[in-house]
């Protein structure tokens, strides 16, 4: 997130000055959501739609990005919903009624809204790009890279677009795809701290740790405060076995992005697995609270009760997370080990059996372990 309002698409674009956005991490598990019209100098900016706007549905517009900027959803709600009443066909306020929504773990509500916001606005990027990560975090990762794709044919040079197209490459395993988009994006802007970023994540991902180090230190140099690399410096560390580095790592980048479930669930995976558990749990909490009906909250639920060996808490909280989302590899993968622990070992078996059947190819490394296990029964 940008230290201040300024003329940019993302810290990934942060060189181009042709849309008024401002790029957020927001629920979405590992989503890059951009927010449409931050301030009346941004909207002049901004094109036909734009230019269209009533002035007061521009200033509450403008009052609503703000607020979300700063973790106020029900105010950034409050002002987006006015503007969409001297402006009904708006397509930034619903974009911006979308990331609230997600926000709130409201994923059904934030699609309709970027659908929305795309009817109003065919050529709406932005709207394409977010729609792209409510698919990516429903794992309809084809979807996703097809709507990323979209922006990127409204907008070749749209460098979150393609940000994005990588990222999603890299949940589906193809790590080479990944690296060239990547890789591309870097040439295309060479001073462009979140690509260097970016590069590093996929570098990392490929067994490259010196390499990904190299990238995300390039990245730390020309912006010492970018969200996306300290992720990226958190994951070499997770990775390593740093997992007390890697926690604070990921309180640097929630200190400037509060609202991100994705680095948040992290926080508690490496809180979890340095054994601090009292940490872990205060954070895994506050998540609960804020995101209620999300899949990945109860998987982490499951998740850190293994870690404490609360088998049976570790089960109920499973099944919640499975029946949110049905065929979760992680939460079948967790379920089998807590049925396991729990002494059930035949439907234990089954439930990694059924992980070998719905595991992605970026789970390749759980899946050989999971085979090793079956094989020597």
């Amino acid at each position: 997130m940008e230290k201040s309002p300024q003329l940019a698409r993302s810290d990934v674009d942060n060189a181009r000055m042709s849309s008024c956005v401002i790029r957020f991490h927001m629920p979405g598990f590992r989503a890059l959501l951009v927010v449409a019209g931050l301030g009346s100098a941004l909207v002049a900016a901004c094109g036909n739609s734009s230019g269209a706007m009533h002035e007061k549905a521009r200033y509450f517009q403008s009052e609503g990005a703000r607020a979300f900027q700063r973790g106020e959803l029900d105010r950034a709600a409050g002002q987006c919903s006015l503007a969409l009443e001297y402006e009904p066909k708006m397509p930034e306020a619903r974009n911006c009624l979308g990331l609230v929504a997600q926000a709130r773990g409201d994923i059904e509500g934030a699609e309709k809204m970027y659908r929305e916001s795309i009817r109003l606005n065919e050529d709406f990027a932005e709207g394409y790009v977010n729609l792209g990560y409510v698919l990516q975090s429903r794992r309809d990762y084809e979807g996703a890279i097809e709507n990323f794709r979209q922006a990127l044919a409204i907008d070749p040079g749209y460098g979150l677009a393609r940000l994005a197209v990588g990222e999603t490459l890299i949940a589906l395993g193809r790590f080479d795809e990944a690296r060239w988009e990547l890789a591309k994006l870097v040439e295309i802007e060479p001073k462009n701290a979140g690509a260097h970023a970016a590069y590093a994540r996929v570098l990392n991902r490929m067994q490259r740790p010196a390499a990904a180090t190299e990238a995300v230190e390039k990245a730390l140099s020309l912006d010492p405060n970018l969200p996306l690399a300290h992720r990226a410096r958190a994951e070499i560390l997770f990775d390593r076995g740093d997992l007390a580095g890697a926690a604070e790592e990921y309180r640097q980048v929630l200190a400037a992005e509060p609202n991100s479930l994705a680095d948040r669930t992290r926080l508690v995976r490496a809180l979890g697995g340095a054994r601090r558990y009292e940490e872990a749990e205060r954070e895994l909490y506050g998540l609960e609270q804020a995101a209620p009906t999300v899949a990945e909250v109860a998987w982490l639920r499951a998740w850190l009760s293994v870690q404490q060996g609360r088998f049976a808490l570790a089960i109920g909280a499973a099944r919640r997370a499975l029946q949110l989302q049905p065929n979760y590899p992680e939460a079948v993968l967790v379920l089998g080990e807590a049925l396991l622990g729990a002494g059930q070992l035949e439907e234990g078996r089954k439930q990694l059996e059924r992980f070998l059947q719905v595991a992605p190819p970026s789970m390749e490394r759980q899946r050989q372990k999971v085979q090793q296990y079956l094989k020597g029964q």
